[in-house]
């Protein structure tokens, strides 16, 4: 349907503003895919590492608190 607007030179004022709105409209599913993709990754990699640290630094302090009682 498109390609047959763009033929008739009658629909070419309208063609051009469907074809710059359906380019803003690309950029902007662009714009809103792209940075989600990458941020998501890194708050989960870096509750991992939070997570596995956290629990090994109580326990390397435990057995030094125990080694210094008796």
């Amino acid at each position: 349907m498109i390609k047959t607007v763009l033929r008739n030179s009658r629909f070419h004022r309208v063609n051009t503003h469907i074809k710059r709105y359906l380019h803003q409209m690309d950029i902007y599913f662009i714009k809103k895919s792209t940075p989600p993709t990458p941020e998501i990754p890194q708050p989960q990699v870096s509750v991992q590492t939070r997570v596995t640290e956290k629990p090994v630094i109580p326990q390397l302090e435990k057995p030094q608190r125990i080694a210094t009682k008796p």
